[in-house]
């Protein structure tokens, strides 16, 4: 029963193979010639395909713009959330360094032991964030506690 099976389908693959290749040899003129004697009215079936291609189009424009809203709209509420996005990376890194140089700072906050002239801007970013978010600098980078 399944050699059977199998080869049906093999067959019908054979024969879809078939009029795929026919189809393909076939000029547009001899098709749309085929299709007036079949009484089809080749401008209203070219305006109905026409109509559905435009209809595609515009649904996925829709879901593209609607994916481009919910991604800005994303990035607006992460810059609320992370005042230091629209600092120049220069401000960002004399933010930095003001913390790292203010010795009662030192005694109070434990900064990483490591080379931070290898930061990258998101690096700078985050450990911006985290100090404005434990109440070291505000918004602007000016330091809170002495």
């Amino acid at each position: 029963m399944t050699n059977k099976k199998t080869d049906s389908i093999l067959q019908i693959d054979r024969l879809t193979d078939m009029i795929f290749r026919d189809l393909c040899e076939t000029s547009d003129e001899d098709i749309l010639a085929e299709a007036a004697e079949d009484g089809m009215d080749v401008d209203k079936e070219i305006e109905r395909i026409t109509s559905i291609i435009s209809d595609a189009a515009f649904t996925s424009g829709q879901a593209k713009l609607a994916a481009a809203k919910k991604e800005l709209a994303e990035r607006r509420k992460a810059e609320r959330k992370n005042p230091f996005h629209s600092l120049s990376i220069q401000k960002k890194k004399a933010i930095l360094n003001s913390v790292k140089s203010n010795d009662n700072l030192k005694e109070k906050v434990t900064l990483a032991a490591r080379n931070e002239n290898n930061l990258s801007e998101a690096d700078i970013e985050a450990r911006l964030q985290s100090w404005y978010e434990l109440k070291l600098i505000d918004e602007d980078g000016n330091l809170l506690c002495d």
